[in-house]
Parts: structure tokens; sequence; C-alpha cells
């Protein structure tokens, strides 16, 4: 009798790829229809140069300010690393989405790759659920109606006046249940987690385990980033601020899925420049001194029809509300700034009525831009993301403040 044997899953090629560091392949590394694919739907993440003479018939891949994992094919996956460690990148989220309470350094080893890196945020999550549910989920009182075997909260006279034959009585109560939006949103991230395809063998216990400890008293239902900005937090669900934070954070940068077969991959890819500006304006909001307050995503009215700039961040005056300075963050591959950038800043702190611009950039200029543009004294300066955070952090704030 013929033996069968199962076949073999195609093993997985992984390219990595450090941002805006030309990636070299020869042109058998990828087929036509992948390169296509990538260039097509995912030409913001990943600039696509097609084998010719010009790259010397070599495929060349170049990752454009995004950090993550981006399954191209069934056998193929991108890996898009920072120019930075990654573990500076946990110390840019605790800051930016307000998660210092899950000192990523202190409770995890160090990371190295992208798979880790997603890896370490839903292990931490699934580590916070697991206790959470041991300590007792959130419950709220939930409006019923029915026919309980004895007399709950309310009998409802009118459904009773209406059919008096019926000996059961109809009764609307409130009941406790755990079945609420705050842990929904727990279960359906790590739910994403789980159907994602990233999380690996030493990962995978975890997180179903947190996943169990849900499911048999919560409804899986789907839950946006925006959905849990909805959720006003108090003093019997406050312990969920931190974890919906995180839930956020790995929603918004979860695309839809790609890859062909029967079960494609979703991506997870965080846009680096969405998070240096909101790195940069959270801590300056949280070491600023108590006179100045910094003001992001600033809405400047142009006209009655909608239009508007919209600038990164103001620093004001919070007794006078005075607009001190405008400054826009630049996640660039060089820290020089060019005509549109001067531009931009100057139209901001024109509208404002303001007299200084800044330009924020990932690394620190070798020649500092310093120049006069009308009324509009134009800077720029590098929130460098090597090294110690606060320490750079306290420097910039230094001159922003002495220059504003």
């Amino acid at each position: 009798m013929a033996r069968h044997t199962r076949p073999r899953a195609a093993q997985t090629t992984r390219l990595t790829l450090t941002e805006y560091t030309p990636l070299l392949l020869p042109k058998t590394a990828l087929t036509l229809a992948q390169g296509e694919r990538l260039w097509r739907d995912f030409s913001a993440q990943v600039r696509v140069a097609f084998p010719s003479p010009q790259t010397g018939d070599q495929w060349q891949l170049t990752a454009q300010g995004w950090v993550g994992i981006l399954p191209l094919a069934p056998d193929l996956t991108l890996d898009l690393l920072p120019r930075v460690p990654l573990d500076q990148l946990f110390t840019m989220l605790e800051v930016a989405w307000d998660l210092a309470s899950f000192r990523f350094a202190a409770e995890l080893t160090t990371t190295a790759d992208a798979v880790g890196f997603y890896e370490r945020l839903v292990l931490l999550l699934a580590r916070r659920t697991i206790a959470l549910a041991r300590t007792g989920l959130y419950q709220r009182y939930e409006a019923q109606a029915g026919t309980p075997p004895t007399v709950r909260g309310r009998l409802d006279v009118v459904a009773l006046s209406r059919r008096p034959w019926v000996a059961d009585l109809p009764c609307t109560f409130h009941e406790r249940t755990a079945d609420s939006p705050e842990n929904r949103a727990l279960l359906w991230t790590l739910h994403t987690a789980l159907h994602e395809g990233h999380c690996t063998a030493r990962t995978l216990p975890t997180v179903r385990a947190a996943y169990r400890a849900l499911a048999h008293s919560v409804t899986l239902t789907p839950t946006t980033a925006e959905d849990l900005a909805t959720i006003t937090y108090h003093r019997l669900n406050g312990a969920y601020r931190p974890l919906h934070a995180l839930c956020r954070f790995i929603l918004r940068h979860t695309g839809p899925a790609v890859g062909d077969g029967p079960a494609p991959t979703l991506p997870f890819l965080v846009n680096m420049p969405r998070l240096f500006e909101r790195f940069v304006v959270a801590w300056l909001a949280g070491h600023l001194p108590a006179a100045v307050g910094v003001r992001a995503q600033v809405r400047i009215p142009l006209d009655g029809d909608g239009l508007a700039f919209v600038a990164d961040g103001v620093l004001s005056d919070r007794v006078t509300g005075q607009s001190l300075a405008v400054f826009d963050t630049k996640y660039t591959a060089t820290p020089d700034p060019v005509t549109d950038d001067i531009a931009q800043v100057v139209a901001y702190a024109r509208a404002l009525g303001c007299q200084n611009a800044w330009l924020i950039y990932p690394l620190p200029p070798d020649r500092p831009l310093d120049i006069q543009v009308g009324e509009t004294r134009v800077r720029s300066i590098g929130f460098a993301l090597a090294g110690d955070l606060d320490a750079t952090g306290a420097a910039v704030m230094r001159e922003l403040l002495d220059h504003s």
C-alpha cells in the first residue's frame, strides 16, 4: 500500500529592509508579479526600482519611513526596520501613546527584528489581560427583559395586562455582565493578533490563554481604534486605559489582508513620521514648564470655506494664549531643510501671528538652519532618536524656550 505523506508548507523567505537604505536583490529574488504588487499596493511603504540597466539588472527596494511586517506572498515577507535600535521605538511608544505603565524595557528581552517588535507588544497585552481576568473583569449592569422563575426588578405591568392568562410574570431587571465594550476591545485585539500570522510558538500559548480568559463571557465583536476613543474611563474601569491605548496602537497599525491563498496575512506597519510627530509633542507636553503649553495638530483657518493649515505643534503662553512658536516635525532621510519645508512653517507662523518657526528632525543637522524670512525666524533642530531620549528632549526644549 502506498504511503501518503503530508506536503510540506512552503518555507517563507524574509527580506530585511532598513528605512531609507536601498536593498539590491538579484533579478530572481522576486517574481514580476510580486514586484508589481509591491509597487502598486505598497509604494508608500517601499520604493521599488525594477531590474534595468540603471540598477544593474537587479531589484532595488528602499523602505520609506515605515516599520513592521509586510507579507507580500505566502512564501515572501518583508521586515521593515528603523534606522535606530528597535528598543528605542518602545521608549517612543511609551511617551507617544501614554504607555509608561507597561515598562517595555523592564518586562521583556531586547528585540532585534520586526517580528520581535510586534510580539513584544502583543505579549504584554496578553499578560496584562490574564492578570486583569484573575483580579476580576470590569462588569456593568445591563437592562434585561424576561420571565425569571421569581420576580426580579420591576414587573412589566403593560405586558402582563395584555396576557393575564399567562402564568409567567414578565419582568425588567438589570444584570451584571462582563460583556462590555471595554472587554470586547481586548478580545477583538487578541483575536486579530492570533489571526495575523505574526506570533511565533513562544508567544501563541500566552495569547491563546488571554483569549480564552475572556471568550467565555465576552462576545467577539469587531472593534476599531476609533471605537476605543469613545470609551469614558472612571474609577471602576480606569485599569483599562493603558490596555486600550495598546489596543488602539495595534489595531490602528494593522492593515487589510494581503497575500495569495486561503489565509492571507495582515500587515503590521507603523508610520514612523506620525509616530515621531506624536512622540515629540507628547514629550514636550510632559516636560514643559507650567507657564508654557503645547498643542498638537493645530488647525489654522484661512477663510470661511474650510481652507486651513494644520501645524504639527504650537507652543503658547498659558496665561495670555499668545502663540510663541510653531514647529513641524520632518522624519526624513537627512536633516537638510528644503525650500518647501521653510515656506510651510513660515506660512504657519504668519497665520498665527508668531515670529518663531522650527523644523524638527530625527537626526542632528550638520549645519543647523537659522534664517530670517521677513518677520519670521526659522531654525532647524534635531531630536535625535539614538541615545538617551530624555537628555535629547531636554536639550531641544531648552532651545525652543530660549529662542521663542
